[in-house]
């Protein structure tokens, strides 16, 4: 089984290389990349709303490839999941 790591800090700081880089490490992650993203003024408030529109669904789907590729076994491919706590958006 593979490690995962959650790596969150500022642009600029080395994710996108670091998940391209990942296998070198023996990790698994994803890149949310704001780099196709124009840097005008207010740029990250566009990143932060597209972020935050994915629907259920596409989350979902998400995190079942993640689990697949990390764990190595197609069975959650299909794995029904759960929410365990919901985030209301005030």
């Amino acid at each position: 089984m593979r490690r995962t790591m959650v790596v969150s800090v500022f642009a600029g700081c080395g994710k996108t290389w670091l998940t391209n880089h990942q296998n070198q490490y023996g990790y698994s992650m994803r890149d949310s990349d704001s780099s196709t993203y124009e840097k005008t003024a207010g740029w990250e408030k566009e990143y932060h709303e597209a972020l935050a529109a994915m629907t259920e669904e596409k989350l979902q789907t998400q995190l079942r490839e993640f689990l697949v590729e990390v764990t190595g076994d197609s069975k959650y491919a299909s794995f029904p999941l759960r929410v365990c706590e919901e985030y209301i958006k005030e």
